[in-house]
């Protein structure tokens, strides 16, 4: 869903398939769910998932990008609370 930029169903999507991962063995469902929280502009939700993610897979190859979008969501909060 997400590839076919329908973000709400790949939220949903994410979010059943956080639910059904009980032993947290696909944390990438955690940054597919930020991503769609982000293009649907829920950037707290958004960073909360990336921060998950980053916790649950703190050697992935891809945890330099996912940080450096978390640190970009908290400055745009930082501006947007001004």
């Amino acid at each position: 869903y997400y590839n076919l930029d329908r973000f709400g169903d790949a939220e949903r999507t994410a979010k059943a398939g956080i639910g059904a991962d009980r032993g947290n063995t696909l944390p990438r469902l955690h940054k597919l769910l930020g991503e769609a929280l982000s293009r649907r502009s829920d950037f707290s939700g958004a960073l909360a998932q990336y921060l998950q993610y980053l916790e649950e897979a703190p050697q992935a190859p891809d945890a330099p990008e996912i940080q450096a979008k978390a640190e970009s969501i908290r400055r745009l909060a930082s501006i947007l609370s001004r």
